[in-house]
């Protein structure tokens, strides 16, 4: 049935949506461009530290992760992806919980030769190559039904915390307007973020160093653990990408 006339007369022209798009990404990178400046890197934490709770979930599993043994690497990612997209991702797809450990597994037998080649990497000094095989392992690891796209993002920084830049759907779909000539959250697009992300830790760094920004965090103040700056930039995408939405929707 068609709308009627009135209704119809009220819909966005195409130059008024290309007009609306161009504006949306302009915000955008005015953020990603504010992030640069490490007094906002430490506003967009204290908002996620006030807002999201879970944060102690991501404690607890980084300091499990930390133990020698791989059990205990293993239990804290599984820990971290099913406490953190049991509502997004695993509330649709119960069956691929018990998947999960066996699938990372299963991936760390393929790509542990690459994944260590990455150990001794930071975010902010990476090069053209690094990243493109971030992304590479990033993808491989998201083939994997148990994991998805968000899921590898979060495996990958539990495994190298100070190279990999977590995501959820709305931060890629966010970064994902800035370069759409692929599909959102395939291996080009986390490969186009983490570069991104890369400029902005590198000027970042540029100004102070991830010990002093570290130390500043609002977690070390309260449980002395050190967050590594990508952590701290997924913190501020969350809290621009992520909480803005929810509240958002909450109203």
């Amino acid at each position: 049935m068609p709308i009627p006339l009135d209704e119809f007369e009220k819909l966005p022209t195409d130059q008024e949506r290309e007009h609306q798009k161009e504006k949306e990404k302009d915000k955008i990178s005015q953020f990603i461009e504010s992030l640069k400046d490490p007094s906002n890197i430490l506003i967009g934490c204290s908002v996620f530290a006030k807002a999201e709770p879970r944060d102690q979930t991501y404690v607890l599993c980084m300091n499990l992760s930390l133990k020698p043994d791989p059990k205990s690497k293993l239990y804290a990612i599984e820990s971290l992806i099913r406490e953190w997209n049991k509502k997004s991702f695993y509330r649709f797809r119960p069956k691929q919980l018990n998947k999960i450990s066996p699938d990372i597994q299963s991936f760390l037998r393929q790509e542990g030769g690459r994944i260590g080649s990455l150990e001794s990497k930071t975010l902010g000094h990476l090069d053209l190559s690094d990243i493109q095989l971030v992304s590479e392992v990033y993808w491989e690891l998201s083939e994997y039904d148990s994991i998805g796209q968000t899921g590898a993002s979060k495996a990958l920084h539990m495994m190298i915390p100070r190279l990999f830049v977590m995501w959820d759907d709305n931060i890629a779909t966010a970064y994902h307007r800035l370069h759409e000539s692929h599909k959102v959250q395939e291996a080009l697009c986390y490969q186009q973020f983490m570069r991104t992300c890369n400029e902005v830790a590198a000027a970042v760094l540029s100004k102070t160093s991830e010990e002093e920004l570290t130390t500043k965090h609002p977690n070390f103040k309260s449980t002395g653990f050190r967050k590594t700056l990508a952590k701290m930039l997924d913190e501020c995408n969350y809290a621009e990408f992520t909480l803005k939405k929810e509240k958002v929707k909450s109203k």
